[in-house]
């Protein structure tokens, strides 16, 4: 299960889970995509790594515990389909093509019964943005 992140800010959800379910969280992350990042995958690839080269993974705590290292949670992907809806929270427009993303991700589970708190925050400073996400999670 994706746990959604926010286009900025600070924000509190609460979600039951069946056990055995795995989430994926993005602590933060971009894509790169269309005629202003590029017009090939290698350029779309190279404008994704410079916005995540900038990226400043703050924390990812399970349950208060400190995740430790967070370097190894970056993750480029391969160029991969990109069909926006119109209207969207981050204003690109509703044109599909080809995209790339670059940032930092944690896959955690299976999760077992139980309450857990997953708290992840990330930052781009040149934009002045930071997202700061706190779930509780109910697994039965």
């Amino acid at each position: 299960m994706f746990l959604g992140a926010t286009s900025g800010g600070v924000v509190r959800r609460s979600c039951t889970l069946a056990a055995g379910t795995s989430i994926l969280v993005p602590l933060i992350n971009a894509e790169c995509s269309g005629p202003g990042d590029g017009q090939t995958p290698a350029e779309w690839s190279a404008c994704a790594k410079a916005l995540a080269d900038e990226f400043i993974p703050r924390y990812l705590r399970i349950n208060g515990a400190a995740v430790g290292d967070l370097s190894r949670l970056r993750v480029a992907s391969q160029p991969f389909w990109l069909a926006p809806v119109s209207n969207n929270i981050f204003g690109v427009p509703a044109e599909a093509g080809g995209a790339v993303s670059d940032g930092y991700w944690a896959l955690i589970g299976p999760l077992a019964r139980g309450t857990y708190d997953i708290s992840f925050s990330g930052s781009y400073p040149p934009a002045h943005f930071r997202t700061d996400v706190t779930y509780r999670l109910t697994v039965v």
